[in-house]
């Protein structure tokens, strides 16, 4: 009755049921095809690879902040306990730095050993790293001046744990009111799409 003038949402609701249908065990295998390529992109490519995506990780909004801190936390949490233990400084970051399973930061942790190794002090050697951001960096300066890097490195753990679960818990309240809205706003597209062309219609026909 429309001469085949259909409105946009309408001709995109219907080229995308069409292609639903035509390719729907496509569109079922993707993520599947999208897995085996990731990991065989990881295998061929070895660390140069597994760097690039562990880069990657920490530029996503939102997420690669709270991972940055994460693994950071981590970090310190067993360089402070290893160091408290008795461990040699240099091997205790050695064993601090293994504990995160990301090769941006862990190559930024074997600079700053590398740093320490040449005489520089810790807090010189992380600032050079690029491991901390400034704050950190004095409150370790404090505890390196005191003689009390540990209690340093557990205030700094104590710090990126409270941020983590605050990041955390803005994160959850910000999913919600996103999903409300996308959901909302599928329903209004889904909505105009049948019953916009339906009313255009009945007003060709009532006039």
């Amino acid at each position: 009755m429309n001469k085949g003038d259909l409105p946009f949402e309408t001709w995109l609701l219907v080229k995308l049921s069409e292609v639903v249908r035509g390719y729907w065990w496509q569109l079922l295998l993707s993520p599947f095809v999208a897995w085996i390529g990731l990991v065989a992109f990881l295998r061929i490519g070895g660390v140069v690879a597994r760097r690039q995506l562990d880069a990657i990780k920490l530029k996503i909004p939102v997420v690669g902040p709270i991972l940055n801190k994460i693994m950071l936390s981590r970090f310190c949490s067993m360089l402070g306990m290893l160091y408290e233990a008795g461990l040699p400084l240099m091997q205790a970051m050695s064993v601090s730095r293994d504990a995160m399973t990301n090769k941006v930061l862990a190559e930024a942790a074997d600079t700053a050993i590398t740093e320490i190794e040449f005489g520089r002090g810790i807090t010189d050697a992380f600032a050079k790293s690029g491991l901390f951001p400034n704050l950190m960096l004095r409150m370790i300066k404090v505890g390196e001046s005191t003689g009390e890097v540990n209690k340093a490195l557990k205030s700094v753990t104590y710090f990126y744990d409270r941020d983590i679960k605050e990041s955390i818990g803005r994160l959850e309240a910000m999913v919600e009111p996103a999903l409300t809205l996308a959901l909302g706003l599928l329903l209004g597209w889904l909505m105009m799409s049948v019953l916009g062309p339906i009313y255009d219609i009945l007003a060709r026909v009532g006039g």
